[in-house]
């Protein structure tokens, strides 16, 4: 469920300094985008195999970059989210830096569409594309332009968030905190009648093997469900 995650394209021939939600920016952005797995490398294949797309001032920023000899740089700003946690923050994120470079998204954000897969035919084009152009000589290029572009601190910084999150344990004294604030607010009758209500309109799912029983919200469940079928098409 937390595979999805929000990428910026960088112009490499413009540097700036720029803080994105933690994150220094050394070049200037011109795409933000939302996907899980490859998607934010899709972008630049379909430039490079002169593909007409949809979004024209995209592509065409991303061609004249290719035609300097370059290529745009990709960092994934935010990851291991849930996918309506990511639509979240590429609208904040296409909000903040629209205010300050010229983006070439076409909208807001928040509009991207999940679960489409490739043809096989599709697949394999795309493959014996990718590996012509990424010659020894043009990873080693590209690896030096991220290596200039990513602070090895940023890197650090993120891997021992990611550490703190998967080792987090709480503790007595944080549980029993977190337990007197709900009893506090139980007491609250308007809050009490809220919950209350919104547990007639959400939906139980009882986890089968480890017995757990967990409540969603219809849109929650929704999301869920979309999820696990995309899931099953995946392993057929």
């Amino acid at each position: 469920m937390f595979n999805y995650y929000v990428y910026v394209y960088l112009d490499p021939r413009k540097k700036c300094s720029n803080n994105l939600d933690g994150f220094q920016l050394q070049f200037e952005p011109f795409y933000v985008g939302k996907g899980k797995g490859r998607r934010y490398n899709l972008h630049l294949l379909a430039a490079k195999n002169g593909k007409d797309c949809k979004n024209k001032y995209k592509y065409r920023k991303i061609r004249s970059i290719l035609k300097a000899g370059l290529e745009p740089i990709i960092i994934k700003i935010k990851e291991d989210l849930l996918e309506q946690d990511a639509f979240n923050k590429e609208i904040e994120f296409i909000n903040i830096l629209s205010k300050q470079f010229n983006l070439t998204n076409l909208t807001k954000g928040g509009d991207g569409i999940s679960g489409y897969k490739h043809r096989f035919e599709s697949k394999v084009k795309s493959k014996n594309s990718h590996s012509k152009i990424w010659t020894k000589e043009k990873r080693k290029q590209q690896s030096e332009i991220m290596k200039a572009a990513i602070k090895p601190e940023d890197v650090k910084r993120r891997v021992a968030l990611r550490k703190e999150r998967d080792n987090y344990k709480q503790t007595e004294k944080s549980r029993k905190s977190i337990s007197n604030s709900v009893k506090i607010l139980w007491e609250n009758s308007d809050y009490r009648n809220k919950v209350l209500e919104t547990r007639k309109t959400s939906l139980v799912y009882l986890n089968k093997k480890s017995g757990k029983v967990a409540i969603y919200t219809p849109e929650e469940a929704r999301i869920r469900k979309n999820e696990q079928k995309r899931e099953r098409r995946r392993l057929r």
